[in-house]
């Protein structure tokens, strides 16, 4: 007496995520039977599919021809995507849709794997690949890569330059292509074939830039010059900020201190940085002096960028809580409470700060010099406090507690 034991066979989509499944007990032991067919007598069942893919080399950048290496039910539907996928031993494979062989194992494929799976049959690398440039247009069959280097951190790039060799019947797909040379100089090719050895990448925003950039041998670039020098030239525009110093909650005057090409686009957002010496510096927009580093203001940084000049004297926030009432100054404050008894003080005058100061909106939960905390109604709080991220249940103490006693 023959025996059906229950098989379930699911199709996957690239990304890995189960599209449907359908099981012999509503499909019967045909669907079974495809999927454990081999290519061969797979080809010759009428209600079965073989599953044919192209094995591919990351490391080489290289593929192999395509190959029949499952069988599946003819019946099933599979999404209209390429699929990348490892069977059993590891090998990586390229198929032209949605559905793979049962037990591989789909993944996203990234930059390596479209220019492996479009790239040389792995058999012929040993001709034109190994090549050198100068030696590849006079080979019959090969073809001439060119690519053209750039240097993110200059915003800048060189002259278009051949680099490389493929075979001349290699299909390269039109897509801008970012790869590193050997020694990790950066370079952009207008298709998907690039040298062997090369590792191709996602280029991000500042690969594009310096891509399109000026050319790095364009003398003196923009960004080297001195400020007193940039006004002077027509093509070029000079880089304002202010400087400000978080400890004082105060800021110094708008300075001008550095150049750019005045071609160059501007994200129309504040931008923090910090010079060679270490210094603080707010921007009007993203663009900032070639060298100096960009990073994420706090409401630290916003409070003393937007704070009085460093020189006025004294300033409102070093005065005691009991000499605010000066014309120019006005009094900061804030509800103390405490955790522990799961109680809040009423609101108390808790520091002092310029009238001209605008602040934020927002609840902000700061901690005093002897480490009392406290919740103020807006982003402004005392010289030298610190603030921080308070949870929501003691948020809920610090703001509807009962009263300490």
């Amino acid at each position: 007496m023959s025996r059906t034991s229950v098989f379930t066979v699911c199709l996957l989509a690239a990304s890995g995520v189960v599209i449907s499944c359908n099981s012999d007990a509503e499909k019967g032991p045909e669907v079974e039977a495809c999927r454990l067919l081999a290519p061969a007598p797979c080809a010759a069942e009428a209600r079965c599919r073989v599953l044919s893919a192209t094995r591919y080399e990351a490391d080489k950048v290289c593929r192999h021809g395509p190959q029949a290496v499952g069988c599946m039910d003819k019946e099933l539907l599979c999404p209209q995507a390429l699929t990348f996928a490892k069977d059993p031993s590891g090998n990586t494979w390229q198929f032209q849709d949605g559905c793979i062989p049962n037990a591989w194992q789909s993944f996203e494929g990234g930059e390596a794997d479209h220019a492996a799976a479009e790239g040389p049959v792995c058999s012929e690398l040993s001709t034109c690949s190994s090549l050198p440039p100068g030696k590849c247009a006079a080979e019959a069959g090969c073809r001439v890569l060119s690519g053209m280097r750039y240097e993110v951190e200059k915003v800048c790039r060189h002259e278009p330059a051949e680099v490389g060799c493929t075979d001349s019947k290699q299909s390269c797909s039109s897509v801008l292509t970012f790869a590193k040379d050997p020694s990790g100089n950066t370079w952009v090719f207008p298709s998907r074939c690039i040298p062997n050895t090369w590792k191709p990448f996602e280029g991000g925003e500042a690969d594009h830039a310096a891509a399109e950039g000026p050319l790095c041998s364009a003398a003196p670039a923009c960004s080297s010059l001195p400020p007193g020098q940039c006004a002077a030239k027509a093509e070029c525009q000079t880089l304002s900020g202010i400087r400000y110093e978080v400890d004082k909650v105060c800021r110094h005057p708008k300075a001008v201190v550095g150049c750019m090409d005045s071609h160059l686009l501007c994200t129309q957002a504040f931008t923090y940085a910090k010079d060679p010496a270490g210094n603080t510096w707010q921007f009007p927009n993203g663009c900032i002096p070639n060298s100096w580093q960009s990073f994420a203001g706090g409401k630290a940084d916003e409070a003393a960028a937007e704070g009085p000049l460093c020189s006025a004297a004294p300033a409102c926030s070093s005065l005691p809580s009991g000499e605010c009432a000066a014309t120019r100054c006005q009094t900061l404050s804030g509800t103390r409470y405490d955790l522990d008894k799961a109680c809040r003080y009423g609101p108390q005058v808790a520091g002092c700060m310029d009238q001209g100061l605008a602040c934020i909106t927002v609840m902000t939960f700061a901690k005093d010099p002897q480490g009392n905390r406290w919740v103020f109604p807006s982003g402004c709080i005392p010289n030298s406090w610190q603030t921080f991220q308070e949870t929501l249940k003691n948020q809920e103490i610090a703001i509807e507690g009962r009263p300490c006693l």
